[in-house]
C-alpha cells in the first residue's frame, strides 16, 4: 500500500490502531458507538487484503460468537452487507474504504440498534438454517441432506421414503413416478434402504430463537400436528430399544423447509483402513432440506404454468440436431412426458451437432436421449421409440398426445401427421432450419388447423432463400445429403422451436402462425457468395438477426 494510503488508514476517525496480523491481510478495529442495552457489540474490524488496490475486496468481520445471534453475520463472521464496490468500480482505494465504513454504520449499526434487523432472520431463514446445520455436522452422521419431491401442502403426513446410504441423502415425498426417477437418477446403483418421514406444515419459518433444539421440542410440535396416537407411533423407535430404521422430520414453512434426523436409528458404519467401525445415532441432528418438486426445479416458483406442463404429453418426431436439444429444453421447462420417435443411430458425423456425444456412437438416438433426459431431469418421463413415425403409428395413436413436433423436414411425415391429426384434436409445430441456419422457421398450428392446404406442401415457399444446389452436400460414397451449419448457429432455431411449442402448450396461440428467425445479409455473405433473400425476407437484411411473425 502506498504511504498516502497508510496515512489515510492511520488517521481515519472510525479506525482504531492496526492489529498485528500473521498473514498478508491488514486488520483495523472499527469504532463502535454506545448502543442500547441488549444491542451491544463489543468489537468489529475491517480486513484489507494485500491485493486490495488491484484485485481483492475489503470486508468487515464480527467475532464468531455473534453468528446466529445477529442477522447478516455469515458462517465465517463476515458481515454480509453491501460494501466495497471493488477495483473495477473506478473508485480509489480511499473511496472504497470510506464507502464500506459508511455502510457499516448506516446499513448495519444504526438499524440494528433500533431493532430494524430483527425480522431479517425470518426473511433469510434458510441461510441461517444452513449455517446451523454446517456447525452441527459430524463426519459419522448417517444422513446429510433431505430432498423433497412433494409440493407444499397443509396436511401432516407420515410415510416411508428412500435413503441412499452411500450418499447419505433421503428423497422425501409421497411414492410417485417423479420420486422414483429421482431415486434412480441420484442413487447410481448404490444401496437404497428406507427411512420413516413425518412431514409437518408450519405457518412460520424457524429462526435461531425458536427452532427446536431438543427432542422434547420436536415431540411437542409433531404431537400438536399429528395428534397423540400417530405421534406416539412415529416416535416409538426413538431411543435405544429399537434401532431398525431412521426417522426424519421435515417441517414445511411457506417457501422453506427444515429437517431433523431423530436419535435412535441404526448406527452408521465408516470404513477406516481395513476395519469397519459403527457409530451410534444418539443425537438430534439438524438437516438441510432442498426442494426437487417441479415448481422449484423448473421455475423457482416464478412460473405457475410449469405445474400445468407436468400434465402435458409431447410427441417429438426427429431427434437430431434440432430435435435433441428441443427435447431437453422442454424437459427443463416442466413438460411431464416426452415421446421421441426416430429410427436413426448416432454416427461420428452427428456428435458435433447432437446433445449426445461419442459414448453414444452406434446407439439409437432416441433410446439414449430418452434415458439421458429421464435421469437428468427426473420431473420428465421420456420414452424413446427407435422406428419410423409410420411404424409407430401402426401400434399407437395420438389420443393421449397434447402436441406433436415434426422436426424431420420430410414431406411424407408432414402429410402423415396431418392425416392423423384429423382423427385427434391436437396441436402441431413444424420446424426446420435452412442451410447455415441463415434462417429457421416454426409453424404453429392449433388443433383444427392443418398443414396441407389445396393439396400443397408449404415448406419451400416459407424458406427465406432459394438455395443453389452446391450448398447441399453429399456424404462420401453415400447418397445422403446434409447442410452446413454449426451447433452454435442452431441454438437460434432451438429457442424459436421451444418457445413456439410452449406457447401452444400454454394456450397463448389461437390461430395458425409462422415465426421466422432470419440472419442478415452480412451473415449470408460470410456463408456463401451470391445469396439473396426472397422479397418478403429482405426486411431482415440490415439486422444481425430478426424474428418475423406472419399468419399462416
Amino acid at each position: 500500500m502506498p504511504n498516502e494510503f497508510d496515512k489515510f488508514l492511520r488517521e481515519h476517525e472510525c479506525l482504531l490502531d492496526e492489529l498485528i496480523s500473521s498473514n498478508s491481510t491488514r486488520r483495523f478495529p472499527l469504532y463502535i458507538p454506545n448502543l442500547p442495552e441488549g444491542r451491544t457489540i463489543d468489537k468489529a474490524w475491517i480486513e484489507i487484503p494485500r491485493d486490495f488496490a488491484d484485485r481483492d475486496l475489503a470486508k468487515i468481520l464480527l467475532p464468531k460468537k455473534y453468528i446466529l445471534k445477529i442477522p447478516h453475520v455469515e458462517a465465517d463472521g463476515h458481515l454480509c452487507i453491501d460494501g466495497d464496490p471493488g477495483p473495477l468500480s473506478g473508485s480509489s482505494p480511499r473511496a472504497r474504504i470510506d464507502q464500506l465504513i459508511d455502510l457499516f454504520y448506516s446499513s448495519f449499526i444504526e438499524p440494528w440498534s433500533r431493532g430494524e434487523l430483527d425480522s431479517h432472520f425470518s426473511k433469510e431463514a434458510m441461510n441461517y438454517w444452513t449455517i446451523h446445520c454446517s456447525r452441527c455436522i459430524t463426519r459419522t452422521q448417517p444422513i446429510l441432506k433431505i430432498y423433497t419431491t412433494n409440493q407444499e401442502t397443509g396436511k401432516s403426513k407420515i410415510y416411508k421414503c428412500p435413503f441412499i446410504e452411500s450418499k447419505r441423502i433421503v428423497i422425501a415425498g409421497d411414492d410417485s413416478s417423479i420420486r422414483n426417477r429421482y431415486v434412480n437418477s441420484m442413487s447410481n446403483g448404490n444401496t437404497i434402504s428406507t427411512v420413516m418421514a413425518a412431514e409437518i406444515p408450519i405457518s412460520f419459518p424457524f429462526i435461531p430463537d425458536n427452532w427446536p433444539k431438543k427432542i422434547k421440542d420436536i415431540q411437542r410440535l409433531v404431537t400438536v400436528k399429528l395428534g397423540p396416537d400417530d405421534a406416539c407411533k412415529f416416535f416409538e423407535s426413538v431411543g435405544r430399544r429399537n434401532r431398525s430404521i431412521h426417522r426424519i422430520i421435515v417441517f414445511r414453512a411457506p417457501g422453506c423447509a427444515f429437517g431433523y434426523l431423530l436419535p435412535g436409528g441404526p448406527p452408521s458404519k465408516t470404513k477406516k483402513g481395513n476395519s469397519l467401525k459403527s457409530f451410534p445415532s444418539n443425537s438430534l441432528i439438524p438437516l438441510k432440506v432442498e426442494r426437487l418438486d417441479v415448481s422449484w426445479t423448473t421455475g423457482r416458483d416464478q412460473h405457475p404454468e410449469y405445474v400445468d406442463r407436468q400434465l402435458k404429453h409431447v410427441l417429438i418426431i426427429g431427434a437430431g440436431a434440432l430435435g435433441s436439444p428441443v427435447a431437453e429444453q422442454l424437459a427443463k421447462s416442466g413438460v411431464g412426458k416426452l415421446t421421441l420417435v426416430d429410427d436413426d443411430t448416432l454416427s461420428s458425423a452427428n456428435i458435433g451437432r447432437h446433445t449426445l456425444g461419442a459414448n453414444s456412437i452406434g446407439s439409437s438416438k432416441v433410446d439414449r436421449l430418452a434415458k439421458s433426459i429421464s435421469v437428468r431431469w427426473a420431473s420428465c418421463n421420456a420414452l424413446g421409440f427407435s422406428m419410423s413415425i409410420q411404424k409407430w403409428l401402426k401400434n399407437n395413436t395420438l389420443i393421449d398426445v397434447d402436441i406433436v413436433l415434426d422436426l424431420t423436414g420430410e414431406p411424407d411425415v408432414r402429410l402423415r401427421i396431418d392425416q392423423e391429426r384429423k382423427k385427434n384434436n391436437i396441436d402441431l409445430v413444424i420446424a426446420w432450419m435452412e442451410p447455415y441456419v441463415a434462417s429457421a422457421h416454426a409453424c404453429l398450428l392449433p388443433a383444427g388447423d392443418f398443414w396441407v392446404t389445396n393439396d400443397a406442401d408449404r415448406l419451400k415457399s416459407l424458406n427465406a432463400i432459394d438455395w443453389p444446389d452446391e450448398v447441399i452436400l453429399n456424404e462420401p460414397a453415400c447418397s445422403s445429403s446434409f447442410q452446413s451449419y454449426t451447433s452454435a448457429a442452431a441454438t437460434h432455431a432451438v429457442a424459436l422451436t421451444t418457445e413456439a411449442t410452449l406457447d401452444l402448450i400454454d394456450k397463448k396461440v389461437e390461430s395458425p402462425i409462422v415465426r421466422h428467425w432470419i440472419r442478415g445479409q452480412k451473415y449470408l455473405d460470410k456463408c456463401h457468395t451470391g445469396l439473396q433473400f426472397k422479397e418478403w425476407a429482405k426486411k431482415a437484411s440490415d439486422f444481425d438477426g430478426l424474428i418475423i411473425e406472419d399468419n399462416l
